[in-house]
């Protein structure tokens, strides 16, 4: 069994002074601008994991010290100012910092490089810059992405006075298929031939395009916007199958405003909450894995929106919707609120303090934020507020025939996607406007 040490190695780097310790076989080194970031690779015994937390201790010692000299720091020894504790304690306030300051110039990197990601996942702990209490509730564990769609989540909704009904959805396979061919080249630059995440992204993406395209393809849609489109291709998969329509991609991080695009999309910039639309102007508006992401109010306020914005018979579709037991908030806490120490403030305690929200470290999504409607909250805080709308609940069933027969032959994506990878039961809301 193999065992890992969570001690790691910190501080600033300079190469010009400080030498790699290439000798010990069990240190990796991860370089990232001035900074080196260091672990002790997975260890075989108990016995050999004792041995490595004492050389590593020593070693963080003589690193840092080295370091501590190296960068001008060094003028007091930790020995006739403070206690040992302490003083690493500093070093890791500094050298935590550092990247900070590095990744907040650089603030692509969060997003685009697994290992800084990765490695600050298993520095969470001792990395002062990440609070480990909010509002007084322990958030010390970094967890999976929580999800519970039960039976007592459909009979709650049912039960409310709200219009809504529940339904199944069950995904055609020959159909689903052929959407895949007919759009795989779209998908080629975010999938290739190397699958991304372990858990079957490419399926669950996929999917959610092609149940919002199959309900597009039932009406007689002219005007269509997908929210927080920005890095996805569904206005292209629409684009080639309806060249007539008019397609409009929205994003917060779109610059302010609309602009026409070559591809001919009509881009909306800004806050979905707030859109430069006229009165009853869309057909249907889509949201795939995007309002979980908005902070405070801004689900609720931007469904407001688009319940005026789209015209009567209009429907939104909201896949998935991502739901649990309990009202959940769940934040990554490197691109949370390592890199905005403000994001607690202004988004998660408010959370906490009047929705008595549960709230969880996780590092299932890169995105710094994303709610879990239990039933009780999706009912008061978004079907109690959306006046002049209906509602639809589908939980996505996918039949057995997925699992047992090919999915994509050889022919495509050199031959990633041939056998479906399940993933757990989902559902998506339908709003229609009346």
């Amino acid at each position: 069994m193999l065992l890992e040490p969570l001690s790691i190695v910190y501080e600033l780097y300079y190469k010009k002074s400080f030498h790699e310790p290439q000798q010990d076989p069990y240190l990796m080194c991860y370089h990232f601008g001035s900074i080196i970031l260091c672990t002790y690779k997975p260890l075989e015994t108990p016995h050999k994991v004792e041995h490595r937390k004492t050389t590593l201790q020593e070693r963080i010692n003589s690193y840092c010290t080295l370091i501590d000299q190296t960068t001008g720091k060094g003028e007091t020894s930790p020995e006739q100012t403070q206690s040992a504790s302490s003083y690493q304690n500093l070093l890791l306030g500094k050298y935590f910092s550092a990247i900070k300051t590095l990744l907040k110039q650089q603030s692509s990197l969060v997003y685009s490089d697994e290992g800084i990601r990765n490695f600050l996942y298993r520095t969470f702990l001792i990395n002062p810059l990440i609070p480990k209490r909010i509002g007084g509730v322990r958030c010390d564990s970094i967890v999976p992405m929580p999800g519970v769609l039960n039976q007592k989540f459909i009979d709650t909704l049912r039960s409310s006075p709200y219009p809504i009904t529940v339904s199944e959805f069950i995904p055609d396979l020959s159909l689903y298929r052929r959407f895949l061919q007919k759009t795989a080249t779209f998908y080629e630059s975010r999938f290739g031939a190397n699958r991304l995440h372990g858990d079957g992204y490419f399926f669950q993406k996929t999917l959610e395009h092609f149940i919002t395209f199959f309900f597009i393809s039932q009406c007689q849609a002219e005007d269509i916007m997908d929210v927080g489109s920005a890095g996805h291709q569904y206005a292209n998969v629409l684009r080639q199958s309806y060249p007539g329509k008019k397609v409009y991609v929205q994003d917060l991080c779109f610059p302010g405003g609309t602009k026409t695009l070559a591809e001919g999309f009509l881009q909306i910039g800004g806050s979905a909450a707030s859109l430069p639309l006229d009165d009853a102007s869309l057909d249907v508006v889509t949201f795939h894995c995007s309002i979980e992401h908005f902070e405070q109010d801004a689900d609720v306020r931007c469904l407001q929106e688009i319940g005026r914005v789209l015209r009567p018979g209009g429907f939104a579709v909201i896949i998935p919707l991502h739901v649990n037991t309990e009202y959940t908030i769940a934040v990554n806490p490197v691109s949370g609120p390592f890199l905005d120490e403000k994001l607690i403030e202004e988004a998660i305690l408010p959370e906490l303090e009047e929705h008595d929200a549960r709230i969880i470290y996780t590092d299932s999504m890169v995105s710094r934020f994303a709610r879990k409607y239990s039933a009780e909250t999706l009912i008061s805080r978004l079907l109690s507020k959306l006046k002049g709308m209906r509602f639809e609940l589908w939980t996505i069933e996918i039949p057995e025939e997925f699992c047992k027969e090919e999915i994509l032959s050889d022919a495509y994506f050199n031959g990633t996607y041939r056998k479906y990878i399940p993933h757990d039961r989902r559902c998506f809301l339908k709003l229609i406007k009346q």
